[in-house]
């Protein structure tokens, strides 16, 4: 078989299969009406790409491992002292997305919230009903400082007589002070 005669027969297949495509698309088109609206796109729906499951709206925070009061901290946060009634946490994020972190955690209380700072007061952590907690935060440079005071009140026991009372605080009934040389 010589070359001459291949090319022209798989020239010949060629021209046959663009024929035939083009005569069933002639064949689609001349059942259509001129009054016949034309096809649709592509009814399929899209699918929108998904987002990552850990994928985060703009200055959201996550929380962390570290905790204050029953407060979760977010990651980014790290505690820098803590007291039996007062804790200190600094790190680098923003303020204002830091105050939302805090008052989807936070219950009860009001919050006051500025430029440069926010506080929260008479709130308490999740499930919680004490202790009474404010927590202020406050930008100082690229930093956020967060101070956790709790201030619950302790509740005394009643005292019998006004000898009682006094004593309790350190004096005498004539109202002198018991001993002088603790007079903080």
């Amino acid at each position: 078989m010589s070359r001459s005669r291949g090319l022209p027969a798989s020239l010949a297949a060629a021209f046959a299969v663009v024929a035939a495509t083009g005569g069933l698309g002639a064949a689609c088109n001349s059942a259509r009406t001129t009054n016949d609206p034309p096809p649709a796109a592509s009814t399929v729906p899209v699918k929108a790409p998904a987002l990552p499951a850990d994928h985060l709206a703009p200055d959201e925070l996550l929380e962390g491992s570290a905790q204050v009061f029953g407060i979760t901290l977010p990651q980014g946060m790290k505690v820098d002292a803590t007291f039996t009634k007062l804790a200190y946490a600094s790190g680098p994020v923003a303020l204002h997305p830091l105050v939302d972190y805090f008052r989807a955690r936070l219950q009860n209380g009001g919050l006051r919230e500025g430029e440069g700072s926010a506080t929260f007061e008479h709130v308490t952590a999740p499930g919680k009903s004490e202790p009474a907690l404010t927590v202020h935060l406050g930008t100082f440079g690229d930093v956020v400082r967060v101070v956790i005071r709790d201030e619950t009140v302790p509740v005394l026991p009643p005292l019998p007589d006004d000898p009682a009372r006094f004593k309790r605080a350190g004096l005498t009934p004539s109202g002198r002070v018991l001993d002088p040389t603790h007079l903080d």
